[in-house]
């Protein structure tokens, strides 16, 4: 984590053990929130998906999410739930101040699971 980011949230910037904290207890600590661009401090800041729905004819589905300013991030598919095996079919660079990034992306034509993940 930067000092800045330290600095910003109010962390001790002497203190690497700080990365690791949950202080907002959502279930992702500083270096997380740090790399994904989100609040260490608010527990709704967390990389999420905020709507995902298929387009009437089914052949695409649309997936939407609030993006920290100038990260990449990946849509990953797979067509089993209890499938460990996951494919990325999709890679989307976010606006440079953030902010919300709505991909529409084909589907495969059967059941399948989708999550977004930051590179």
């Amino acid at each position: 984590m930067t000092d800045e980011f330290e600095d910003l949230y109010g962390l001790n910037k002497l203190d690497p053990s700080d990365a690791s904290l949950d202080g907002d207890n959502d279930g992702h600590d500083n270096l997380e929130e740090f790399r994904a661009g989100t609040d260490p401090g608010n527990p709704a800041s967390v990389l999420k998906v905020t709507s995902a729905s298929v387009i009437a004819d089914g052949s695409t589905i649309q997936i939407t999410f609030e993006s920290g300013a100038g990260r990449t991030y990946s849509v990953w598919q797979r067509m089993k739930l209890g499938s460990t095996t996951w494919e990325k079919v999709r890679t989307i660079d976010a606006p440079q101040d953030g902010g919300t990034v709505t991909v529409v992306i084909p589907t495969p034509g059967q059941e399948a699971y989708y999550q977004v993940r930051l590179e």
